[in-house]
């Protein structure tokens, strides 16, 4: 991901209100919610599908709920993963983003740079050459495109101020490509230095962010969405003082609950780190966890990283309480309820938003 940017001031814990006009983010928040996904009348984005042999014509583009429903998906789907990667593109993953966001929106956007390369995914800032705005595009390689455009045609209809907002999505070269708009300047894990180091502004700083992403979690949990992944490096905080959740890589449609063991061992809550069925109740572990993080500077699961150690120390692991001498008592008492080891014991999203000390 970009670091942070220098043009940009970073909002402190002071004056966060100020800068994110926290009554009318409410506002907003409370009319998403009266407005589910399942009967949303937002057309979701499309989705490009560049199909083999297709390199001169434009690229065919179909609707998400049509690619979740269609019986000839797999026609589109097997010609677009069996389109031959040019030679011209196996040099870096830089230039492989750059070559599929031209064959998919041909001269919309520039690559400005790399954000970050991993085995299956490739993310990368975008310029926007009609509106000189930046963008983020994240490609992905995927052995079932038919889950993940189903997941993304989810996440494309989802309309909130504090979760990113997709702008376009593609599948080309096996690769499935989601294009999002950029939160300036960077996510929290990314921060640094600049994240408040005295303990009432850390304070402040951890409330307006607990504020904010609750009521992103509720907006989530309200349309069964569990985003699995919640953690420093997937919360961002813009120059305006909002914060967005971003990266939807593995979330998922939970009405009940899953067992599949992804997202990031630290913040895992027990039950998900343990091989146990889960739902909505790990996000709200895992948000008690970046306040911990933000307000202690340390990982509320300490201890060895690898994940076999990790897994058995969860049974019997205490963690750690803020100290109420140097942070608000409600707090505290707060985190402790979001990360108990017992899901039932733990505050829902809607509980937590609402209340009245937080803001």
């Amino acid at each position: 991901r970009d670091g942070p940017s220098a043009g940009h001031a970073l909002p402190d814990g002071q004056n966060i209100a100020a800068h994110s006009r926290l009554e009318e983010l409410t506002q907003v928040h409370q009319q998403s919610l009266t407005q589910p996904v399942a009967g949303s009348t937002r057309r979701p984005v499309p989705i490009k599908i560049k199909t083999a042999g297709a390199q001169a014509t434009e690229p065919l583009e179909v609707d998400g709920g049509e690619v979740i429903n269609t019986l000839d998906l797999s026609e589109f789907l097997a010609s677009a993963t069996a389109t031959p990667r040019p030679a011209s593109l196996a040099s870096t993953p830089m230039e492989e983003a750059s070559s599929c966001l031209t064959l998919c929106f041909e001269q919309k956007y520039t690559v400005v740079r790399a954000l970050g390369e991993g085995a299956h995914a490739t993310t990368v800032l975008l310029l926007d050459n009609a509106t000189g705005e930046r963008c983020v595009a994240k490609l992905q390689r995927h052995d079932n495109l038919k889950a993940i455009s189903k997941e993304a045609h989810i996440l494309s209809m989802l309309d909130h101020p504090n979760i990113i907002r997709v702008l376009h999505m593609a599948i080309v070269h096996g690769a499935f490509v989601i294009v999002t708009e950029f939160a300036d300047p960077a996510d929290l894990e990314h921060q640094g230095s600049r994240l408040p180091r005295d303990a009432h502004l850390k304070e402040q700083f951890a409330l307006h962010m607990l504020y904010q992403m609750s009521m992103a979690l509720e907006y989530l949990h309200s349309n069964f969405i569990v985003h699995r992944d919640i953690k420093p490096a997937n919360i961002a905080l813009n120059s305006k003082g909002v914060f967005k959740l971003i990266d939807f890589g593995v979330s998922r449609m939970v009405i009940n609950s899953a067992t599949t063991f992804t997202g990031t061992p630290q913040y895992m809550a027990p039950e998900q780190l343990e091989d146990q069925p889960y739902s909505r109740e790990i996000d709200i572990w895992a948000l008690g966890a970046v306040v911990y993080w933000l307000c202690s500077t340390n990982d509320a699961r300490r201890g060895s990283a690898d994940l076999a150690t990790m897994k058995l120390e969860s049974r019997s692991m205490r963690l750690d309480q803020l100290s109420k001498a140097r942070f608000r008592p409600e707090l505290v008492d707060l985190v402790d309820s979001m990360m108990a080891r017992d899901p039932t014991k733990r505050p829902n999203a809607a509980v937590i938003s609402r209340l009245p000390w937080l803001v």
